[in-house]
């Protein structure tokens, strides 16, 4: 059922939206170093999964989305895997987006270009549909730019 292919270089891994709590803006300086993800957890065991996100920032909620299965699936898989634990966005834009889920993040380096995916791994087809569109607060998949992959 679920499919291992987490090479998307991800903006976490699903085309869904936040929680409601998590577009309440946090009153806090920025942090001098990338925010760590400390644990992802379930928040809800029925209904639509939701995710909670715990970071030196604070944490954030996120629903998945069920227009997309095989994101949703393999976000949930490596969740339970504890893939995501401490990875650090390592990209991020104020006003903008945040960007994680490189697996070469775990303690890396300064200075270490990241953002490249995780190499040989398999990824997941593309579940574009015309519906599903970015707007303030979803979260998505990056792709490598093949829209066939």
């Amino acid at each position: 059922m679920f499919n291992y292919t987490g090479a998307l270089r991800l903006v976490f891994a699903l085309i869904t939206s936040f929680g409601a709590s998590s577009l309440q803006a946090q009153n806090r300086k920025p942090a001098a170093k990338p925010a760590h993800a400390k644990a992802v957890a379930p928040v809800v065991k029925t209904g639509p999964v939701r995710i909670c996100i715990y970071t030196d920032s604070g944490s954030m909620i996120i629903k998945l989305s069920d227009s997309t299965p095989l994101h949703r699936d393999n976000f949930v898989k490596l969740v339970k895997q504890g893939f995501y634990d401490s990875l650090i966005f390592h990209r991020v834009i104020p006003q903008f987006m945040i960007q994680g889920g490189d697996p070469t993040s775990k303690n890396a380096m300064p200075g270490i270009m990241l953002g490249n995916g995780g190499g040989d791994m398999q990824r997941i087809p593309a579940e574009f549909h015309p519906t599903l569109f970015h707007k303030k607060g979803a979260l998505a998949a990056a792709r490598d730019g093949n829209p066939e992959k």
